[in-house]
């Protein structure tokens, strides 16, 4: 159990560095990848030791992506992304919701 929140203390980190990364970099086009390229080491760093952190790291994917602006850079010639940028942070919301709602029960009970 010791190496898990180790691991937890790890992976969370990562994933704090990507958010800022993410909102931060002077380039948006090299934040956002970067960002993405963060979050998915954090994800590989602990997905198979816990996947409900696992499932909580894709819904900050989920929101992250979603909190891109329609005329992001990145998103040039992508006209559908202002169709699914609400379920993007839809699901990102109830994906963090959950998964933190399992977790607490899990280390609580």
């Amino acid at each position: 159990m010791q190496k898990v929140r180790q691991l937890r203390k790890t992976t969370y980190t990562i994933s704090a560095v990507a958010v800022g990364v993410f909102f931060l970099s002077p380039d948006p086009v090299a934040g956002v990848a970067i960002a993405l390229v963060l979050q998915t080491l954090a994800f590989i760093t602990i997905a198979g030791r816990s996947p409900l952190d696992g499932l909580l790291l894709t819904g900050i994917s989920f929101l992250l992506m979603g909190s891109l602006s329609p005329d992001h850079p990145i998103l040039a010639g992508a006209d559908s992304y202002g169709a699914i940028r609400v379920w993007l942070i839809t699901a990102g919301i109830a994906t963090v919701v959950f998964s933190s709602g399992l977790l607490y029960h899990r280390n609580h009970s």
